[in-house]
């Protein structure tokens, strides 16, 4: 198991990394942590923000975004997602 809990910016490198390099077995998961980025994700249009202009949070959104479209489209993995709400 890979808990994946870093940069955000940087998700879609490190799930590469762990698959480029075989670190994951197969049946083997990878956990990736705040995926929906305090519900941003949800907010995030294909063509970003409208007035082109992102802060930092908008950023991270969009790279949840890039990343979780990655592993959707992966025919390596099989996608999970879950959302816990305290």
């Amino acid at each position: 198991m890979v808990f994946i809990d870093a940069d955000k910016l940087r998700y879609k490198d490190y799930y590469s990394l762990l698959l480029q390099h075989k670190m994951v077995r197969s049946g083997g998961l990878i956990l990736a942590d705040n995926v929906l980025w305090r519900g941003l994700v949800f907010d995030m249009s294909e063509e970003g923000q409208a007035s082109g202009k992102e802060d930092k949070e908008d950023k991270r959104a969009r790279a949840m975004v890039d990343f979780l479209d990655i592993v959707k489209n992966d025919d390596r993995v099989e996608m999970v997602l879950t959302c816990c709400c305290f």
